[in-house]
């Protein structure tokens, strides 16, 4: 009677969990919903070969396994394709599984462009830098202590960062931006808030507005990068069309 008992309340738990979780779910799709129409963004739960995209990306996209991208905002900013949407993955430790989540948000850079990593500096990092003895070095010693810079081009790491730049970053958290295959990419720990995410999009937008334009016309004379194009826009092709006419 008693392991009968048992079984029925883990019976009731697990059902009462899923449905908790499926509430959660579909509260956070009609925030992001929301979100997209205040915004003049279209709206999608999934995207079809979005996660394929992302990998290739790297840094966070191919960390753990099950990568899962969800809630897709697509839309332009300020003249860029820009795109906001959570994603998470899982990381096994033993028997233990555990399941990461972040606000991702990107706009198309629209610049052939070297890679460029500017991340939050931290004990680990640190003690990575100072391993690889990758860092790049910048005037600002403030910065430098904030932030972990890595780039295939050392040249474009330093145009780019430039003294406002530095102070503009320093002065808006600390989160921190990439610059890879034509997008500036902003990665914040946990789910985003929906109302937080013009304001993200604002952000990569001030960095790279402020790229001087001595950089943008001599981009040929660094390693060479991608022309940007939006993450969601490139997935778009003949065969997807049918399957995403929906989202216009």
């Amino acid at each position: 009677m008693t392991n009968g008992y048992f079984f029925a309340v883990m019976i009731m738990l697990f059902i009462a969990s899923m449905a908790i979780a499926r509430y959660a779910a579909k509260k956070r799709r009609d925030a992001m919903s929301a979100q997209a129409a205040r915004m003049g963004f279209r709206y999608a739960p999934t995207v079809p070969g979005l996660m394929e995209r992302l990998t290739a990306l790297g840094d966070p996209f191919d960390r753990g396994g099950g990568g899962r991208a969800r809630n897709v905002l697509t839309g332009m900013w300020d003249g860029r394709s820009a795109t906001a949407f959570d994603y998470s993955y899982k990381t096994s430790s033993g028997k233990e599984t555990k399941t990461h989540h972040l606000g991702i948000v990107c706009i198309d850079a629209q610049l052939d462009m070297p890679t460029l990593s500017v991340l939050p500096e931290g004990v680990l990092t640190r003690a990575m830098g100072a391993l690889l003895g990758d860092d790049v070095q910048l005037e600002s010693e403030d910065f430098n202590r904030a932030f972990r810079v890595t780039s295939d081009n050392q040249r474009f790491a330093t145009d780019v960062l430039h003294p406002r730049t530095m102070q503009f970053l320093l002065a808006n958290g600390r989160e921190g931006f990439r610059l890879v295959d034509g997008q500036a990419i902003r990665v914040s720990v946990g789910t985003i808030e929906p109302l937080a995410i013009p304001g993200a999009m604002a952000y990569l937008d001030t960095i790279l507005d402020d790229i001087p334009d001595h950089v943008r016309r001599g981009l040929g004379r660094y390693a060479s990068g991608t022309r940007g194009e939006g993450l969601v826009e490139r997935l778009v092709d003949l065969r997807l069309h049918n399957a995403l006419h929906w989202l216009q």
